[in-house]
């Protein structure tokens, strides 16, 4: 693998940061498209939101901000596909979010074309009208099944799985601004470090339901 990887040149990317040797590596949405590969959810479309609605998802919240800000703001998407859970107050959303939430049809994202740099320095531009982002199937048929089965004792789901993939997506979404004061319980829970200091509360809990603001969060993402 490495020597292919060597070969195309490819290996430059992984050196330049050591993330990307320990799976961290950034997420590249047109390879995403191109693959029909889901790896993140900010590529599922956003239906529009209802104009009486007092909440949104937290799947759709966290869809939006990126639709509305991109890279400017979060660099990267989330490199989980899975979302996170429960729903956000309107009064707690961001400015962009809010401005967004009711448009007609919704938002999401669309592959137009892609561009082969060629020898000789020429470029080869390939369109497409439409293209779908599919999950590839986790059996295929004609193909053995697993003989031996895996041994799970050693395995806790509820720690070693929920425990990354809801810590990367609440700070990816969370750790400029900070967290609502109705999702303070969430910033307090184990699986985010410090959420239990002592000076958490004064720093953290403000408002009666708007976005708090200073909160020193220690927290490694996805690490």
């Amino acid at each position: 693998l490495w020597l292919g990887a060597i070969i195309a040149g490819l290996h430059k990317g992984f050196l330049k940061d050591i993330r990307g040797l320990l799976g961290f590596n950034r997420i590249d949405i047109h390879e995403a498209v191109w693959t029909s590969t889901s790896i993140s959810l900010v590529q599922d479309h956003v239906p529009q939101q209802q104009q009486n609605a007092t909440s949104i998802s937290r799947k759709a919240e966290f869809a939006l901000a990126f639709l509305a800000q991109g890279e400017s703001r979060y660099r990267q998407p989330p490199i989980y596909p899975y979302p996170p859970p429960g729903s956000t107050a309107i009064g707690d959303l961001d400015l962009e979010v809010r401005l967004h939430m009711a448009c007609p049809g919704g938002h999401g994202l669309k592959f137009s074309k892609i561009t082969w740099n060629c020898a000789g320095g020429k470029e080869e531009v390939q369109e497409t009208a439409i293209m779908t982002t599919t999950a590839h199937p986790t059996h295929i048929p004609g193909c053995a099944a697993l003989t031996n089965p895996v041994n799970y004792t050693g395995l806790c789901p509820d720690r070693d799985i929920s425990e990354l993939v809801t810590r990367n997506v609440f700070m990816w979404m969370r750790e400029m601004d900070g967290f609502p004061i109705s999702e303070l319980d969430i910033y307090k829970h184990g699986w985010f470090g410090d959420g239990d200091s002592d000076d958490d509360d004064s720093n953290c809990a403000e408002g009666d339901g708007g976005s708090t603001i200073d909160c020193n969060l220690s927290v490694t993402v996805g690490g």
